[in-house]
């Protein structure tokens, strides 16, 4: 028998008068079953995208030095060298939705997994993660552990890039003219 449209609603219903929802594979299976995980795919590959298009610019800029950047978006180099803004952009905004994520899970707060947000915005190429809290904070404990979790998670991330960030950069001169 295949999974059908009216099984789905019937799922659902018992899902939101469950006490316990979102508990284990139960969760895991209903989120397969309704799609929704193709849409959070599709919101991560577009983010990853988006930054790396961006990364790309901002890589051809540093490239040309003082010149004004000339890169050409067919190229394998201007997909890389966004890559190399992109993937620890998404590494730590992941890093960040992962700790709280995971500290929901802790605490038995159901929450989904991270949501990335594409944005044609020049400067990241991205507006960010989120994650979604289905339920109530038990307490003032957890509350205070979820929220403190991404941004350490984050600085985990953050500083080992940021070292080799420096130690991979080089000074430019500042134009005379400028």
């Amino acid at each position: 028998s295949k999974f059908g449209w009216s099984d789905f609603q019937t799922a659902l219903w018992l899902l939101r008068r469950d006490p316990h929802r979102g508990r284990g594979a139960a969760c895991f299976w209903f989120y397969l079953a309704a799609g929704l995980w193709r849409v959070t795919v599709a919101a991560f590959l577009l983010t990853v995208l988006s930054t790396t298009f961006f990364g790309a610019w901002h890589w051809a800029a540093f490239a040309a030095g003082s010149q004004p950047p000339t890169a050409d978006p067919g190229t394998a180099a201007f997909w890389a060298g966004g890559l190399i803004f992109s993937l620890p952009v998404l590494a730590i905004l992941g890093c960040h939705e992962l700790g709280h994520y995971l500290v929901c899970r802790y605490y038995d707060v159901d929450a989904t997994l991270p949501w990335f947000l594409p944005a044609p915005l020049p400067l990241t190429g991205t507006l960010g993660a989120f994650i979604r809290l289905r339920e109530p904070i038990p307490h003032a404990r957890a509350l205070f552990d979820i929220a403190v979790a991404g941004p350490l998670a984050g600085f985990v991330v953050a500083v080992p890039l940021l070292v080799a960030g420096i130690a991979g950069s080089r000074v430019v001169p500042l134009p005379a003219d400028g």
